[in-house]
């Protein structure tokens, strides 16, 4: 079994996929998540990180 740092890029993916994971057990909806992202930080640029977790938030589906 290989060990050790996991590449940036699948690092970042598999974050995303767990934000998505989180929010379907939290019960959100795809509007509900987006308005988390668009309010956590002010000024936080989210466009592209959101993109990724409703990209997977739409794999798992409901």
């Amino acid at each position: 079994m290989e060990r050790g740092p996991l590449p940036t890029d699948v690092k970042q993916d598999m974050i995303d996929e767990l934000d998505a994971v989180v929010a379907r057990l939290y019960g959100l909806d795809e509007a509900q998540l987006t308005h988390i992202f668009e309010t956590f930080h002010e000024g936080w640029d989210y466009a592209e990180r959101l993109d990724a977790v409703l990209k997977h938030f739409r794999k798992i589906g409901p």
